[in-house]
């Protein structure tokens, strides 16, 4: 359409680095429709002020995290909520960590069904994301030392 082509002439152009371009033309693709389109606009404007984009990875890396501990929710969208988050940090800043802690969501996800036969591995899970939440804290911190 017109309208995508002219938010894609701004989104790769001259407004490249401004977020809230981004987030709009993500609010249009995902009203078109288009989900994965939409979440990969929505990673553009994290990424836009890269001096921003590793507080953002953090946070999506700790709800994906806080997401695995909801204990009231449904364990199936429990897990689909957590690789949501995960995929978006992951997205915005990439991490071999955070990306077998996704396929590891994803093999559960495939082997299970909606029945839950491991429940440890949420622990598991939640456990080594802290573990990696907290080093990309540290590598965080030292970077704005440098």
């Amino acid at each position: 359409s017109s309208t995508e082509l002219r938010f894609d002439a701004l989104a790769f152009g001259p407004l490249a680095a401004e977020p809230k371009l981004h987030l709009l033309r993500g609010e249009f693709l995902e009203a078109s429709g288009r989900g994965d389109d939409a979440r990969g606009a929505f990673c553009l404007s994290y990424r836009a002020r890269p001096a921003d984009a590793a507080n953002y990875a953090q946070l999506f890396l700790r709800d994906g995290v806080e997401a695995l501990g909801e204990s009231e929710t449904p364990r199936p969208q429990r897990l689909a909520v957590a690789r949501a988050y995960l995929q978006m940090a992951d997205c915005i800043e990439p991490n071999r960590e955070v990306q077998e802690a996704i396929a590891a969501i994803v093999e559960v996800e495939e082997t299970e069904g909606e029945q839950s036969t491991a429940p440890g591995l949420d622990g598991v899970l939640r456990e080594e994301l802290r573990a990696d939440l907290a080093e990309l804290r540290a590598d965080s911190a030292l970077t704005d030392k440098i």
